[in-house]
This record gives C-alpha cells, structure tokens and sequence, in this order.
C-alpha cells in the first residue's frame, strides 16, 4: 500500500491537471481515441500526428468546420511537438504497434516536458520493456507517477454507430471505417466496437502466446489477445489522474451499457476486474 505522502504527492500532481499531450509512434487511432477522450472531458488536448488533415477528419468527420479543427491541437514534427509538451501537465506516450517505442524516445520527450506532473504509457505486452524501464526511471528522478497500460492486438477505434444513429461516438468518427479498405479488418474493427465495449486485466506484462496471438488475428470475435482502441484510449487519460498501474488490457464482450464510464476507472484499477455483459 502507497504511503500517506506517496497519496498525498499524486493528489498534488494531478488536481491541477488541465492540459494533456499524446505523442508516440505506436498505433496512431489509439492516440486520436486518447486525445479526444481528454478534449471530451473538459481537457485542453493535444496530439502529434505525421499527416494532421486526416487526423482531424478522423476526429471529427470528413466535413469537418473550423470550430472542428480548433477543439484539439494536432501537430506534425519536432517543431510542433515541442510546442505541445512545453506545457503539458499530462503525457500519453502510445508505444503499441507499428515500429514500437524506444527508450531514448521516452527519454527525450519527459526532458522536453518540464511541466509534465502525470505520464501513461501504453506498450504491446511483452515488448519494449526497455523503454518502459527508461521512462520509469526518467519519471522517478522527478517524482512524476507513471501508469504502463500493455495491450494486444488493436481492434476498432471508431464510433460503433450506423450512419444516422442518434449516439454518442464512441470513439473516433465514421471516418475511420469509411477509410478502411481491407473488408476483414473493417468487419473486426465495427464488431469490436458494437460488441466488445468489455474490458479486463491481469497485473503486470502479460503477454498471450504464439498460437493464441495466431487465433486472435484471424477472428472477429472475443479473445484472449485483443484490446479495443477505443477503450485503452479512455484508460490511458483516466491513468493520468489515477494512482500508477501496470495492466495488461484484454477485450471482453459487452454492449454500451458496460462499457465503463469516465469515473469508473479509477475503482478499477484500484480492483481491476472482468466487466462484460449478454450481446443480446
């Protein structure tokens, strides 16, 4: 159990929590889907992004206005980057996917963020544990909690709604589907959506074996080796203001009712516990 001044310096660091920067060079929708889950909760939100028109348009839609583009910052080189960390209170380093994340990466970023007081990083299970390991520590020499969210495979990210439907998005607009041309993908990213709103964790890095990882790429349904974007991008911004976690995340089936709520989070990772429900 953390001691009372541990509580007491992560209480202090995160109250005034106002301004949030999400860079990485992992998976890019699991930083759209955090970006605008901390521009909906009243955050003042930034993200890097290598082509910024599309990243907005996935944001907010391909008809996007002008209020659109100013609700969060997207920006595009180290000019721009630097521009959003110099005062970033809260930091969202995505690391899953693609080339993966490097310590020196992580290293560069916390030494040009010198108003940084939260960090949450979020890793593919059983990778880059060396870059886990430099931020931790680059977190430690300033006092700075630091929450590691690994994930599995990503699927979804978009709003799990029909055209027309008069819902919330869940995540990021239909652009994100209407841009996805290889139909396989297409179907598991709208069903994970729709159907696998669920979560559950295990503490620490847990990641799923070869054959399991084989299984849950070629399906559409619930498995041990998946993780919903759009439900990662909530908990990474709900980490921020929590006291520092290390999960593996996996998918678990569930329509909206049980997805969990923007207050929810922080009982959950205090407990992390299977949240799902009937798909009927």
């Amino acid at each position: 159990m953390p001691s009372c001044s541990a509580i007491l310096f992560l209480a202090a660091s995160t109250q005034a929590l106002t301004k949030v920067a999400v860079l990485g060079p992992g998976d890019p929708w699991v930083s759209l889907n955090a970006a605008k889950t901390a521009h909906k909760q009243g955050l003042t939100s930034s993200v890097a992004c290598n082509k910024p028109a599309e990243a907005r348009k996935m944001l907010w839609g391909a008809d996007l206005s002008s209020e659109d583009e100013a609700k969060i910052k997207v920006v595009e080189g180290a000019e721009g980057i630097g521009e959003i960390l110099e005062d970033a209170e809260g930091l969202i380093i995505s690391g899953a996917g693609f080339a993966g994340l490097t310590g020196n990466y992580c290293e560069t970023v916390l030494r040009n963020a010198p108003a940084c007081t939260s960090v949450a990083i979020c890793v593919e299970a059983g990778k880059n544990a060396d870059a886990v390991d430099a931020a931790r520590k680059a977190c430690a020499d300033r006092q700075i909690p630091c929450s590691v969210l690994r994930v599995h495979e990503l699927r979804g990210g978009g709003p799990g709604t029909n055209k027309g439907e008069e819902l919330e998005d869940l995540g990021l607009s239909r652009q994100f589907y209407d841009t996805q041309f290889d139909f396989p993908k297409f179907q598991a990213d709208e069903y994970a959506d729709k159907f696998l709103l669920g979560v559950s964790a295990v503490a620490g890095d847990k990641p799923v074996n070869f054959f399991q990882k084989m299984k849950a790429a070629n399906g559409i349904q619930r498995d041990d080796g998946v993780t919903n974007r759009a439900v990662v991008g909530r908990a990474l911004v709900a980490a921020l203001t929590c006291e520092p976690v290390d999960l593996t995340m996996n998918v678990e089936e569930g329509l909206r009712p049980v997805l969990l709520g923007d207050d929810d989070w922080a009982a959950w990772f205090a407990a992390p516990r299977k949240v799902s429900g009937e798909l009927n």
